[in-house]
């Protein structure tokens, strides 16, 4: 997928309904339009998930430019 076919996230939440599951909901945009997806996860996506976006921020701010000194 390229970067202009993808929707940006403007929010997110997550909940967890009483221990049994836990629900994310990612607010998106792509130009005029946008929405929500609610998603259901396990604790195993959970915890893979955690750890692919920690992955990603590293990567993102070892990339990231930095200002002249």
């Amino acid at each position: 997928m390229t970067t202009d076919k993808a929707a940006k996230l403007t929010g997110f939440t997550v909940r967890n309904y009483m221990g049994v599951k836990s629900v994310a909901v990612l607010q998106w945009e792509k130009g005029k339009s946008g929405g929500s997806i609610h998603i259901e996860l396990t604790a195993d996506q959970c915890l893979d998930l955690s750890v692919r976006l920690l992955d990603q921020a590293r990567i993102l701010m070892l990339e990231r430019p930095t200002s002249e000194q």
